[in-house]
């Protein structure tokens, strides 16, 4: 189903007499009214034959084969009727050839002829909900409930965008979750059926935003009988506020839908959205996608793909006919806007399927959600909370997060029902990088009773697990330090924290300001944390960064600070610091 007027041509060989028949069959309700227009029966080659639409200012010459402001030969039946202005007569003839007193126009668009069952045929294709569904329909057979279109923000709180991707009054297709809802419910959209004599660029920009989002899979339908290929899948495991935009390249001569298909997770707070959909010929390397969250004067442009200014891409002319003289306006395929191109445009890298962030840097707070970190389900005892402010019990936990006094971070509770050596599993989201990167982050060990604190890595499927870094429990200061670690694999990976409870309630971790930045973690940088640094200084396992030569993992650091020169106290060899304590404290 598509809102606008699209044009067929067939060849007829035949020499014998013939008619031309039209049937329209009523589908299941009033919506599906079917019209037709521009009629032509023209001697010669499809491939010669003009197909615009000609609007005039006087009526037209009407024929039973002929273009409205062409000369073409007409059968004896034809009927010429000529309106003229006041001061030239008006003649009414019976002529086998009408002779209009205009020029040729100048633009005449010849459409390629379309294949049956195929709605859009070596055309762009552009798609931003505004109007209408662009004749994506709601699968009606395969799923449990259906696709909505909607502009401003979604009925529930905590999930779903607050407006389209591109300004704040466009429109958009979501999935909304809640009640009747049920987990593992999905809604499918497809797509018109697409089909290209070379490569396409697939791009569209999608909304993931919620504690509990299930799926959104994206995928192409080719052929008949229709082969079905994942080209996208985000799993629900990161939920940030924002849009987001991907390409994929598409190859096939063959028919094709895409399809998009929602998965409600275990509550209303999964709620997806897609928007700004194009297919556009080419390569994806030389395509571009709308900047997200655009607030310009005028709607953003692109170079290959289509954007809310454009015009189909089917050449109108309107032409204002005086008595001897014909004046062509024409509105071209390609959009002329009085206005600059906004600055930005951005190109996102393709992402691997199974990866949520892929060559970008990634920086989480837990201010606003936990970032796409999930719970473990499966391998531990107990969960990770978010949190502000001071934790439940007393002498154990942070009082606030580490770079505020208002600000978010996770930790776990170790009070009852909690025993000794449970365990909480907290997992990152799915990273790739082809480039060395840097994990940093910030942990709070205060508590008489502290079992451990590890950070794994996770890499690969089936997965290997490696051990980054662990507090052992036996250093309990009542402030915040931070940590970075250098990670160097091609494969994807996961950050992975476990927090096993020791031998009574005092005993809770707490983790910030996670980021993993692009680069050696020689230039990385870790949020700077609340600089309370009169106490002495925990060292576990790894060696101190303002220091020159190694420590031991059984090295245990007792720092005294003076006002001006710490002093070092250890076992081994330990260097002494010659200056002031930093505000921040790396491992």
């Amino acid at each position: 189903m598509i809102n606008s007027r699209l044009y067929i041509k067939r060849q007829l060989s035949t020499h014998d007499k013939f008619k031309i028949v039209f049937e329209g069959i009523r589908g299941s309700n009033y919506q599906g009214d079917y019209a037709i227009d521009d009629v032509y029966v023209s001697p010669g080659s499809c491939a010669a034959t003009p197909t615009t639409q000609v609007q005039t200012t006087t009526p037209s010459t009407t024929t039973s084969t002929v273009l409205k402001t062409t000369t073409l030969p007409v059968t004896t039946t034809t009927r010429v009727s000529t309106a003229m202005p006041t001061t030239t007569p008006v003649v009414t003839t019976k002529l086998t050839t009408p002779t209009l007193a205009t020029t040729t126009p100048a633009v005449v668009t010849v459409l390629p002829s379309v294949p049956p069952g195929v709605d859009i045929y070596n055309q762009n294709f552009s798609c931003t909900f505004d109007a209408d569904q662009c004749g994506f329909v709601n699968n009606v057979t395969n799923d449990d409930f259906d696709w909505s279109r909607k502009n401003g923000r979604t009925i529930s709180a905590n999930t779903g965008p607050s407006s389209d991707s591109t300004s704040a009054t466009g429109y958009y297709m979501y999935i909304e979750t809640s009640l009747p809802r049920n987990l593992g419910d999905n809604a499918i959209i497809e797509s018109p059926v697409f089909q290209f004599t070379v490569p396409v660029c697939l791009s569209f920009c999608y909304h993931a935003y919620g504690a509990h989002l299930g799926e959104l899979r994206v995928r192409i339908s080719i052929g008949e009988p229709a082969s079905i290929q994942q080209l996208w899948k985000h799993n629900g495991t990161v939920s940030v506020n924002k849009w987001f935009c991907i390409k994929r390249q598409l190859s096939t001569h063959d028919k094709f839908k895409i399809v998009f298909e929602g998965i409600r997770g275990s509550n209303y707070q999964g709620d997806y959205a897609i928007d700004d959909v194009y297919v556009s010929p080419g390569s994806c390397a030389a395509a571009t996608i709308p900047t997200t969250h655009v607030q310009t004067t005028t709607p953003p442009t692109t170079t290959s793909t289509i954007l809310k200014t454009t015009t189909p891409p089917v050449t109108k002319l309107t032409t204002a006919m005086p008595t001897t003289t014909s004046t062509v306006t024409t509105k071209l395929t390609t959009p002329r806007l009085t206005t600059t191109t906004p600055a930005v445009v951005t190109v996102l890298p393709s992402v691997p399927p199974g990866v949520d962030i892929y060559n970008q840097n990634f920086s989480c707070t837990f201010d606003a959600d936990q970032c796409g970190f999930v719970n473990n389900v499966t391998n531990d005892d107990f969960d990770w909370s978010r949190k502000n402010g001071r934790t439940i019990s007393a002498n154990t936990g942070p009082s606030s997060d580490s770079t505020s006094a208002t600000g978010y971070y996770m930790y776990i509770e170790t009070s009852l029902p909690r025993n000794l050596g449970d365990n909480a599993i907290i997992e990152s989201p799915v990273f790739q990088f082809t480039v060395p990167v840097c994990l940093s982050f910030c942990y709070h060990a205060y508590g008489g009773h502290l079992g451990e604190l590890r950070v794994n890595i996770s890499i690969g499927e089936p997965a290997s697990i490696q051990q980054l870094w662990k507090h052992n429990g036996t250093v309990s200061v009542n402030k915040w330090f931070c940590i970075e670690r250098q990670i160097s694999t091609h494969d994807k990976f996961q950050i992975v924290f476990e927090g096993i409870r020791g031998s009574n309630y005092q005993g809770d971790y707490a983790i910030d300001n996670v980021a993993v930045s692009l680069g050696g973690c020689v230039s990385a940088t870790v949020p700077t944390t609340q600089a309370q640094t009169t106490t002495s200084l925990p060292v576990t396992s790894t060696v101190l960064k303002t220091t020159t030569l190694p420590v031991t993992t059984t090295t245990r650091v007792s720092t005294a600070m003076p006002t001006t020169t710490p002093v070092v106290t250890t076992k081994l060899t330990t260097p002494t610091l010659a200056t002031t304590t930093p505000a921040v404290v790396y491992y």
